[in-house]
């Protein structure tokens, strides 16, 4: 139904959005035609006899955000010890809480944060961001200037985050929460490389140096 309804927007953004039959064929939308509306009707009851109901999607906002990263938490261990599979664990649980907190905080795209690299990132008076030794004071603003799908050439403008220890269960928390993941990072014998959010291996046995 989707991919029915993603080729229907591409003809009309086409110019060709009258409905089949109406006009010349030149004018007409193929995903509008006769056929094409049964089946989709038919579509829709065959899901509601097999129990999927139709309903409208729900914004998911910061509270949302806040309880998934506080339940998360409970599946990290901190601090992390060792570098057996209980460390790996408690370090992709905070990939997990540092990326969707960059998100929640700038809502930026998953797909952008996945490019985040060492150099995009400066603390106060353009200082280098130093993963095995981050450690902000409270109150320091750091700035992201990130690529993107909008910008791939240039960086786009700086986006400040403030870091704050005091509140460290608030979902606006991004530096805080990069903090705990570094530092896991660190405890685990695999520190931050060139990229701040580095896939696995295929065995999920280590993190490797590159984009995700």
């Amino acid at each position: 139904q989707s991919s029915i309804s993603h080729l229907s927007t591409t003809f009309k953004l086409l110019g060709r959005s009258a409905r089949w039959g109406t006009a010349a064929e030149v004018y007409c939308n193929p995903a509008d035609i006769e056929a094409v509306r049964h089946y989709l009707a038919g579509y829709r009851k065959q899901c509601v006899r097999a129990g999927y109901v139709a309903a409208a999607a729900r914004p998911w906002g910061l509270p949302q955000l806040a309880q998934l990263l506080a339940d998360m938490d409970a599946a990290a261990v901190d601090p992390p010890r060792g570098r057996g599979p209980a460390a790996l664990r408690s370090a992709l649980v905070r990939w997990d809480q540092a990326m969707l907190s960059f998100i929640g905080d700038c809502g930026k795209r998953g797909a952008d944060c996945g490019q985040l690299g060492v150099d995009d990132f400066s603390g106060p008076g353009g200082r280098a961001l130093d993963p095995a030794n981050f450690r902000p004071a409270e109150g320091e603003v750091w700035s992201c200037r990130m690529f993107s799908k909008t910008r791939k050439l240039e960086r786009g403008p700086g986006i400040a985050f403030r870091y704050s220890a005091v509140q460290p269960g608030c979902c606006t928390n991004f530096l805080w929460r990069f903090e705990q993941y570094l530092a896991a990072r660190v405890a685990l014998g695999q520190p931050l490389g060139r990229y701040l959010f580095s896939p696995t291996d295929r065995r999920t046995l280590a993190f490797q140096d590159a984009a995700l």
